[in-house]
Parts: structure tokens; sequence; C-alpha cells
């Protein structure tokens, strides 16, 4: 945490233009560390003054009357903020309000820099150095958030959130049927090939019948009833005789479930619950429309929370010069390791983006090799051709990345070939 200033020129054409001073700042959740350095009189890294404040109001008109102490009559003031998880964002949206100009750094790059310049020592003022010394060395330029709804953001990202917690507790049913009732959930079906479904209706019966023996004591008409009404007659009377076959000759335990049961009765509860909350941001989310959203809509496996999420966290598609570009953005890009006859045989994506949208693109894959014949057959091409199935899904992500980036910048909806 803190903060470091350097003064530096800014050249065009090889002619002096404007004197900026870059500010960077390394963010903390409650106090900061300030450190000033200038480039003054001849001297280069001229330590003026060390300044503590809080992560408050008070601490922020403490930083600005530093800035107005040692900023010079026609500089340019630009401030450098290492993008490290939520801390940046109160001290960028005061700083934004003020008029100043904000540079988000990528803690990647900050980090390869740190580790060229480190010398055995990390401290704060250090840190906050080596950020000021990074912007004076890169070509940066202030980040315009105003071309990003922090309103679509915050709903799609804490729908992603309650989405996530979802699966936590499923993979917690998983883990119970696997030891009171390993036969039961391969009953309902797997999704695109892997671990099998936790369906409504598979839920349905867990939540009255969570063992073999409960379900052996209710009569085949009732539970045939039941099935039918929770899969919409979808499931019917053979469903029910292979699946009152199955508790017969289950394999898993019989005795001392009670502790079993009480979680998955708890992680159904929470399912519910959480479902709820999901219909409520889809409300929220569905009051929002656009051009632009209702272009990504058409794009396979593209719903309104996928296509409000990718919008919201893209922001203007401008800003991004061609598809490679929003590629490595978004972390999708591939890593190559080669050295002289050696050539790594797996590429792995580099992951060094933004994961928020990849999760969302991996939403929408996972969609749409479920619903699209089209991204169905090459994604079977690729499985036959030996790729792994995170391979497929990330190829099918990209795939749809590029589409949103081609109908977002041409102005265009998708054709459905």
């Amino acid at each position: 945490m803190g903060i470091g200033l350097r003064f530096t020129s800014l050249y065009l054409m090889g002619e002096k233009v404007i004197e900026v001073l870059n500010i960077g700042v390394d963010i903390a959740k409650n106090i900061h560390f300030a450190s000033f350095l200038a480039d003054r009189k001849g001297i280069k890294n001229l330590e003026c003054e060390k300044l503590g404040f809080n992560n408050s109001l008070k601490g922020l008109e403490m930083f600005l009357d530093a800035i107005k102490r040692y900023k010079q009559n026609g500089e340019d003031v630009l401030i450098g903020l290492e993008g490290t998880g939520h801390y940046w964002m109160p001290l960028y949206h005061h700083l934004n309000a003020k008029g100043l100009k904000v540079v988000l750094l990528n803690p990647f790059d900050v980090k390869q820099y740190r580790k060229i310049h480190k010398r055995g020592t990390k401290t704060d003022p250090i840190d906050a150095t080596l950020i000021a010394r990074l912007m004076t060395e890169k070509q940066l330029y202030p980040v315009n958030y105003q071309q990003i709804d922090f309103r679509l953001r915050s709903l799609s990202r804490a729908y992603m959130t309650v989405s996530k917690e979802v699966r936590r507790y499923k993979n917690r049913i998983h883990r119970c049927c696997d030891i009171i009732f390993p036969e039961f959930l391969p009953m309902f079906g797997s999704i695109a090939g892997n671990r099998p479904k936790v369906t409504k209706t598979a839920v349905v019966l867990l939540k009255h019948y969570p063992t073999p023996n409960k379900l052996l004591k209710v009569s085949k008409s009732a539970l045939t009833e039941i099935v039918r009404k929770a899969s919409r007659g979808r499931k019917k009377e053979d469903f029910v005789e292979a699946l009152m076959k199955k508790a017969r000759d289950s394999f898993g335990i019989s005795e001392n479930t009670e502790g079993y049961e009480f979680e998955l009765e708890h992680c159904i509860e929470q399912i519910e619950n959480l479902k709820k909350k999901m219909k409520q941001f889809e409300i929220l989310i569905s009051q929002y429309s656009n051009e632009n959203l209702k272009r990504l809509e058409t794009i396979p496996g593209f719903g309104r929370v996928i296509a409000t999420g990718l919008a919201a966290e893209l922001g203007n598609i401008k800003r991004f010069a061609n598809k490679k570009k929003l590629t490595r953005y978004v972390g999708l890009n591939p890593t190559v390791v080669q050295s002289g006859k050696f050539e790594g045989k797996i590429n792995r994506i580099s992951k060094t983006g933004n994961s928020h949208i990849r999760n969302f693109l991996y939403m929408a894959a996972e969609h749409a090799i479920r619903c699209y014949k089209g991204i169905q057959i090459y994604a079977e091409r690729k499985h036959n051709e030996g790729k792994r199935k995170k391979w497929i899904k990330c190829a099918i992500a990209n795939k749809l990345l590029h589409r949103a980036y081609a109908i977002l910048s041409e102005n265009r909806d998708y054709v459905l070939k």
C-alpha cells in the first residue's frame, strides 16, 4: 500500500509538450502509505515526504492536499492504480469525481515489473515507486469507466456468485448420493457426458425419500404420480420401475445415514432459496435493454443474463482494436511453450484477463453445446480428434467471443447458419 510520485515530461514528435505528474498508487484495505519522489533540479527520485492516510474521506483530503503541494503550474496529473481485488473502486470513484485522470494497471504487469527491479527488499514505499516507474516507461491512458454500466456489472456478477453457490451445494448432493445411493443420480442423465445432473425431479425425490430404504417404502403408484408431476410427464412408470430396482440393488450404505440425510435436506433448502434469488436477479436484469443486448442475444448460447454480463464487462467494444486483443483481454489466448527443439504439446489458455467474462462465456458454451446443432457437430468432431472436454469448451467460448466482437463492432445481428 502506498503512493509514489515521479515527474516526467510528455513528448510528441521529439517536441516537449506538457509536464506530467505520474502518481503510482498501491492500494490497501484500511490505510494507504504515500511516498513522494520527484525529478527536479537535475536530481532524480528525490524523496520529499512520506504520508500515511486512511481509506476514508479525511484520508482522501490528505492525499489531495499532498498532490496540490507537489503539483507545479501547467503540469498534468495522471494517477495509476493497481487493480487488485475490489479495494481500488472507492478511491477510483472519488478521484474520478474530482476530475482527476486515473490509469488502472494490470496486477500481472506490476508483478512482472517488480520481479525485474526488486532487490531483496519489499516495502510499501518501494512498491509504490515501482508502480510510478512503470507508468513512466509505458504509454498509459486514463480509464474511461463511464463507458461501463456499473449497475449491470454488479447485478450480473452477483448473479454469477449465486450461481456458483448453487453449484457448490449440488456438488455436496453428489457426495451424499455417492455414499448412500450411488445409483440414483445417473438415472437422470448427464451434462454433455460429464457427471450426472441434479434435476428438479431428482431434488423432489431426494427431499422426501433420500435413501433407498425410504424410497422402497412408497407404493409404486404413488411414486409414479410424484415423478410424473415433477418431470411434467416426461418420466413415467417404466422409469419408476427401473429406479425401484436400482434401490433394491443399491451398493450404498444403509445404516447410520442420518447425517447424510440432514445434509441433503440442508443443501436442497439452500438451492431452493438461491434459485429464488436468481429469479429476482433475472427480473432486475430484464428491466435494462438496449441495442447491444438485443444483438448479443441473437448469438447461440446467449440469454439475457449472459448478454448483459458480457456487455457490462466489455464496455465500449471500440477500445479493442481487433478480436485478438479482445481475446487477450479476456484471457482465452493460448500459451505457447517452446525452446530449441522442444515444443510443448499442451497449450493452456493464459487466464491473465477478465475472469468474469470467461465465466459468462463458459456458461454460454455449455448451453450452446446442449441446444445448438452446429455447435454440437463441432464439439463432436473435436472430441473424435482426441481433444479434451475443457479444450472444446474453451474453443467454443472463444468462437462465441469473436462472434460477439463482430456484431458489436459492425452493429448488426448474428445470423444463425
